[in-house]
Formats: structure tokens, C-alpha cells, sequence
């Protein structure tokens, strides 16, 4: 036990370092990888240009869509967001954690919510952090259906993903089923405010309709967002792939070491990809192209988000000056 916990405190002191090399690992592994096949990479094509505004438009929409469940999960806790928080707020994280290792986007929000609403970091966190439960389980019972959907079709996919997302919904039930007189039994500081923060949420139904809702906006979002990436490149999938993908790459979240899980949501799409039979050139390059569009959309708006809720440039939200 001793040995866990100074290993796990060990990784915490130097998170930030192991974050960076690791993306620095993923991104040698990229270039090598698209050097060695570049003849194929030199084949592809952007054959519906269209598409790439609807990804960046509903790249916008999931972000509208994330303020959205941050404004809900904080009305309980007595904080009410106007639209440019939100929306902005959500927006600066997305940037943020595009290129800089660690909570630095949490930290980010909290520094805000404090400075205007008088709300303390344990409280966002363990608020944001139970909302998730909503979202990760809406995204796994998707992701089956729409598994259930490719396979009945005649698609076959690997069913290493199914028993992902099978755990994924019998873990968060659980949660979603918790007695409140768990909590007796807990003793651990930050899981009581999680499990309170989880119990209003839960109690609340109007709290729950608005969460699942924007949650819901937020898979559609995503999916329509991985369908149009690999339409722009010639290479449809149906809206049902394109909602089993985004469901794999949301629950990944929980498991990303790196900036905006650079690296492995790349992976993961590539497998998916693969499992379905698309080339993993194919899967790479709209992996890596919804990836820079995401990064364009954001830096577009926020140089106007981070004057009006900050006072400073992007650049210096960027260098955590926000703090100061």
C-alpha cells in the first residue's frame, strides 16, 4: 500500500513532464509513420470541401454545448453563467488543453468562477467531475446501440469494443443507482464532494433533463463531426460508425496523459477505422485533420473570449498568466 502511494504521488509531482514526452513520443511516432507511407498520404483528397465548414461549425456547437453543462451542473451550487462564460469559458479550455499538459484548462475555469462568482476549485471540480457520469453513460449506451446497428447491417467490428462499452454502462449505472447512504462509509475528502455533488445532480430531475440534454448535444455534435471528417476525404461512413467512433473517443477522455489526448484519440480513431475496413492512412488523416480544425476554431474566438472574461491576450491565458 505504502509502495501504491508513493508511486501514485510520485506521478502526480512529475505529471506535467510525463505528459510531455509522451505526446512528444506520439507525435515521433506520427511523422515516422506518415514518412514511411507517404506515397499513400500523397493520394488522398479533399473531395467535399463543404464539409470542412460543418466540422468547424459543429466543432463551435460542441463547445456551446460543453458551457452549456458547466452552467447547469453549478446552478445547484448557486452559480448562474451568462451565455459569454459559458460559451467562453468552454472555448479557452479547448485551447488550453490543445497545448498545455495537465489541468491547466480546470484550473483555468476555476481561477474564474472564483475571481467572479466566489466558487472554490473543490466545489467546480467535484461538481464538473460527477456531471460526467451523465455524459459518459448516454455515450456508452450510443455507442452499443449504434455497434448493435453496424453489426445488423453486416458490418463486423471486434467485440473487444462492446465489452468496453458494456463496462462502461454497468460501472456508471452503478453510480447512477448509488444509495445515498453510501456516503457514511466514504471517508476520502474530494470523493464527498464528488458523491454529494453526484447526489444533487441525480435528485434534481430538471437538473438531469438539462445535463442529458446538453450531453446529448454533445455526442450529436461529435458524431456528425467524425462523419463529415471522413466524407471530406472521400471515405463516407455511415451516421451510425460515425456515432460508434465518437462514442469510443469520448470515453477515452477519461484515460487521456496527454494535451487533448493527443496521440491516443488518434490511435483510437485509427483502430476503429481499421476495424471497419478503412485504411489507416485514411483513419490518421482524418484523425489529425479534425484535430487542426478543432485548434482553428477555437484560436479564431478566443482572443475576443479571453479579453472579456480575462483582460488578457490568448497568448497569456496560454501562459497561465490568468492566475497572476
Amino acid at each position: 500500500m505504502n509502495a501504491l502511494k508513493a508511486i501514485r504521488s510520485w506521478f502526480r509531482a512529475h505529471k506535467r513532464p510525463i505528459s510531455i514526452t509522451i505526446g512528444l513520443l506520439f507525435l515521433a511516432l506520427i511523422v515516422y509513420y506518415v514518412i514511411k507511407n507517404i506515397q499513400d498520404f500523397q493520394t488522398l483528397r479533399i473531395t467535399n470541401p463543404w464539409l470542412l465548414v460543418i466540422i468547424f461549425v459543429f466543432v463551435l456547437v460542441r463547445n456551446f454545448s460543453t458551457g452549456l453543462v458547466m452552467d447547469t451542473v453549478l446552478r445547484p451550487v448557486g452559480v448562474r453563467l451568462r451565455l459569454v462564460e459559458s460559451f467562453g469559458l468552454a472555448n479557452l479550455t479547448r485551447l488550453v488543453n490543445q497545448l498545455v499538459p495537465g489541468n491547466v484548462g480546470i484550473v483555468m475555469r476555476s481561477v474564474y468562477l472564483k475571481r467572479r462568482h466566489g466558487l472554490t476549485y473543490s466545489t467546480f471540480a467535484s461538481a464538473f467531475t460527477a456531471s460526467q457520469v451523465v455524459l459518459y453513460l448516454i455515450s456508452s449506451l450510443l455507442g452499443i446501440l449504434a455497434l448493435y446497428v453496424m453489426q445488423q447491417s453486416g458490418q463486423v467490428v471486434h467485440p473487444m469494443f462492446l465489452y468496453a462499452l458494456v463496462i462502461f454502462v454497468l460501472g456508471l449505472g452503478g453510480v447512477l443507482l448509488l444509495p445515498r447512504s453510501l456516503q457514511r462509509f466514504v471517508t476520502h475528502k474530494r470523493l464527498t464532494k464528488v458523491l454529494s455533488s453526484w447526489f444533487s445532480i441525480r435528485d434534481n430531475k430538471a437538473t438531469l433533463a438539462r445535463l442529458s440534454v446538453w450531453s446529448l448535444l454533445f455526442i450529436l455534435s461529435s458524431t456528425l463531426i467524425m462523419y463529415a471528417n471522413f466524407g471530406a476525404l472521400g471515405w463516407p461512413i455511415t451516421i451510425w460508425a460515425a456515432l460508434f467512433f465518437s462514442s469510443i473517443n469520448i470515453v477515452n477522455t477519461l484515460f487521456a496523459i496527454t494535451p487533448a489526448g493527443f496521440g491516443i484519440s488518434e490511435g483510437i480513431i485509427v483502430l476503429l477505422a481499421s476495424s471497419v475496413g478503412i485504411p489507416v492512412h485514411v483513419g490518421l488523416a482524418a484523425a489529425l485533420m479534425q484535430r487542426v480544425i478543432t485548434f482553428f476554431a477555437v484560436i479564431i474566438v478566443a482572443p475576443y473570449f479571453s479579453r472579456i472574461l480575462f483582460g488578457l491576450s490568448a497568448r497569456d491565458v496560454l501562459r497561465g498568466k490568468f492566475a497572476k
